[in-house]
């Protein structure tokens, strides 16, 4: 495999599934269901902001108007942002998840990319 093809969002949203999944049922036997729910809560969030995010930036270079769609992107990314900032503001505020759950699966989408970059990286150097 190739850092092309190992780093793509399919890969990378295989592996963020693999690991809330794991952090979940971690979650749910070392720590409470409240935890585990946190973590499924979590990384719900930023793999849909992942896949938006990626949908956009995808629909951007297929039509060849980077320039003219800039513009549009920002505003998106920006509403984007701001709603699942308000989402966690309100989840945080009435204490409706464990923040450290929260936060874990938060993460789990940049644990993902930042194992198929590491993992890339090795292959490459293997490779010349």
């Amino acid at each position: 495999m190739t850092e092309r093809t190992l780093i793509s969002t399919r890969n990378i949203l295989l592996l963020d599934l693999l690991l809330v999944g794991g952090m979940t049922a971690g979650a749910a036997l070392t720590l409470s269901p409240l935890a585990a729910a946190s973590v499924v809560v979590g990384g719900g969030l930023a793999t849909l902001s992942f896949l938006f995010l990626a949908r956009d930036v995808r629909r951007i270079f297929q039509g060849g108007r980077i320039a003219q769609a800039r513009g549009a992107f920002l505003i998106k990314y920006y509403a984007r942002l701001a709603l699942i900032a308000a989402a966690l503001y309100g989840i945080i505020k009435y204490r409706l998840v464990d923040v450290i759950g929260l936060v874990s699966g938060l993460s789990s989408i940049v644990v993902s990319i930042l194992v198929l970059a590491i993992l890339a990286a090795r292959t490459s150097r293997c490779a010349v």
